[in-house]
């Protein structure tokens, strides 16, 4: 790092300090997103979402969610009919071998014309293998479809989701639309909020915008804002050292995710790795993930070491799980039965987290130790009904 980034650093964080002592704890902070830590989850925010887009939502406004997210996003062909379906975790199909078709996705708007908008939602999870070609094919069933790919910045999707085996391109940018969490939704929260007619409707969106304020990072007041703006413009070399700079914090928050993801996989035991059923040949793995649905400990159905079940008989496996009530409902996925359970703290919780964690091994084996007595909790529960059964 330069001394022009050092020193850009050291201002920037010198009025962040001045400002953040001056004000203390932000109301923002008392958010029951953030005090219940769902404001990394993934599912809540798609469910939000859609709530707020359903005309018949319990929120009471009728059209007036939709129509003015179809307007910040200039749709003018969508027909709003009598019945608008708007779906969480839409079922496009089994994923196929090739990865051609299949899955499941955000969220989907859909009319009695035909007509449907399909938002693939991503806060810090990856993409899955092929995900938007799958998306893409799938939409064509649709008449006028529209494939959004929704990210807390904008980003575009990795060529895993959009390339096949042998790189060869299999969708391009005419084929989804990029949205983001700091541009259009925000704007969309905030012209919800002004034309919504019920206050307490309002309070609420008002939490959820000052969550999203927070994930995308504005939540800076005007006049910290204006300090660090004629910082920039009144030096080039600052406003280049910081184009440079700032989507560092992204790359950091994922080499650390990946690393504790590994890191907790590698050490669960042994013998709780494969978890024997009496039927022949299948068996359970528990994984660490973090995806869309947050940070939770995986338990998968196998046929002899294949995720996908050839015979698709997974009665014991759902049994089993139907006795432990805060495991999530068992379902198929590539044809392979799952259930799992979130932990009670995210993967990361904050900027502290990060700060406390990146380079500090002994935090991180408290860290780990938390976490795993915890899923050893999980695993013994399973291995406990099976005993009984």
């Amino acid at each position: 790092m330069n001394k022009i980034e050092r020193d850009i650093i050291e201002q920037v964080k010198n009025s962040y300090i001045i400002h953040e002592c001056g004000q203390n704890s932000s109301p923002i902070d008392f958010n029951l997103f953030n005090i219940f830590f769902l404001n990394n989850v993934e599912t809540i925010h798609s469910l939000f979402i859609a709530e707020l887009l359903r005309p018949n939502g319990r929120h009471k406004q009728g059209n007036l969610f939709l129509e003015l997210f179809l307007k910040q996003l200039k749709i003018n062909d969508f027909e709003i009919t009598k019945e608008i379906i708007v779906e969480t975790e839409h079922y496009a199909g089994q994923i196929d071998l090739n990865y051609d078709e299949g899955g499941r996705i955000d969220i989907v708007i859909y009319n009695t014309k035909g007509q449907a908008i399909f938002i693939e939602n991503k806060i810090y999870a990856g993409d899955q293998k092929k995900q938007l070609i799958r998306y893409y094919n799938y939409s064509k069933k649709f008449i006028n479809p529209r494939l959004y790919y929704l990210t807390l910045f904008g980003t575009s999707p990795s060529e895993y989701s959009i390339k096949s085996e042998n790189y060869k391109l299999e969708i391009n940018c005419n084929d989804f639309i990029i949205i983001s969490y700091h541009k259009e939704i925000l704007i969309w929260l905030e012209t919800c909020i002004n034309q919504s007619t019920d206050n307490s409707v309002k309070e609420t969106i008002k939490q959820y915008l000052n969550t999203v304020k927070k994930l995308t990072n504005q939540t800076l007041n005007d006049k910290m804002k204006n300090e660090i703006k004629e910082l920039l413009v009144t030096n080039i070399d600052y406003f280049d050292s910081f184009e440079s700079i700032r989507f560092i914090t992204d790359e950091i928050k994922s080499e650390l995710t990946v690393e504790l993801i590994n890191e907790l996989n590698n050490r669960i035991r042994p013998e709780h790795r494969i978890i024997k059923l009496k039927s022949n040949g299948i068996n359970i793995h528990p994984e660490f993930m973090f995806d869309e649905d947050g940070f939770a400990l995986v338990f998968w159905g196998y046929d002899n070491d294949v995720k996908i079940l050839k015979n698709g008989n997974c009665e014991e496996y759902e049994m089993i799980f139907k006795q432990i009530h805060h495991f999530h409902h068992t379902y198929k996925f590539s044809g392979a039965p799952i259930s799992w359970i979130n932990f009670r703290e995210p993967l990361i919780a904050d900027n502290k987290f990060i700060c406390d964690h990146y380079n500090n091994s002994e935090n991180k084996e408290k860290y780990y130790q938390r976490i795993l007595v915890e899923a050893e909790e999980y695993i013994n529960e399973v291995l406990n009904i099976l005993k009984m059964n």
